[in-house]
């Protein structure tokens, strides 16, 4: 297998560094191997190199380009999970500090910014949710 391997980027680990790295090479379609020793990680790491045709995509929304309605609902209201299938992994303040996994009473404010994951038909659905089509 080694063999086969050429111009490739090494990540050693996929840990927070190890995530971002591999997220940033996917977009950018580098190839790469992630080294680690947890077995859980590596058989999931294995399925979503298998996924090309639907490939988790990673989307930044600017709260400002939504429509107003729904400026100052929470989370919670939008209940983006159940009809998008989508996954708010995080959330950008205004003043540039990034909040995790944010809770569910987050509420949408101007110039903030939502992470998003999901794959490419989640993705659709969530941008015919907030007209971004």
């Amino acid at each position: 297998m080694t063999a086969s391997l050429k111009d490739h980027t090494l990540i050693c680990g996929y840990g927070r560094n190890g995530r971002q790295a591999v997220q940033r090479l996917l977009n950018h379609g580098h190839p790469f191997v992630v080294i680690e020793q947890n077995p859980d990680l590596i058989y999931f790491l294995g399925k979503l190199s298998c996924l090309e045709e639907d490939s988790p995509n990673l989307e930044e929304i600017a709260i400002d380009a939504l429509p107003k309605k729904y400026l100052d609902q929470s989370l919670s209201d939008l209940d983006i999970r159940r009809k998008t299938n989508c996954n708010v992994i995080g959330f950008r303040s205004a003043k540039g500090q990034l909040m995790i996994n944010p809770h569910a009473e987050m509420k949408l404010e101007s110039h903030c910014k939502l992470i998003v994951l999901g794959n490419s038909a989640a993705i659709a659905k969530l941008n015919t949710m907030f007209n971004l089509d």
